[in-house]
């Protein structure tokens, strides 16, 4: 058995007086039933994010992904593997 998913979240805000803001979240997935009660999983997580808001104190949280106002970003944020069983 295996079930693939693809979900995308698209958010877009324009602050007043300000350029706006797209961020983009493709998070595809797949999953293994590879015998009765033992599943397999795998997801991962692809942003691409377009403009940063500009002054009030925002910035990264300790990463490198954070664009400057105006510029463009894409990167594979994770890649995540289960195993679950069931009794």
């Amino acid at each position: 058995w295996m079930v693939p998913a693809v979900r995308v979240e698209n958010s877009q805000v324009q602050p007043t007086g300000g350029a706006s803001i797209h961020d983009l979240r493709v998070i595809p997935g797949i999953a293994f039933l590879i015998r009765p009660n033992l599943k397999v999983s795998l997801i991962g997580l692809i942003e691409q994010a377009n403009g940063a808001p500009s002054g009030g104190g925002w910035g990264s949280a300790g990463g490198f992904a954070t664009p400057a106002p105006g510029t463009s970003t894409k990167e594979i944020e994770s890649i995540v593997g289960s195993f679950a069983f069931a009794f």
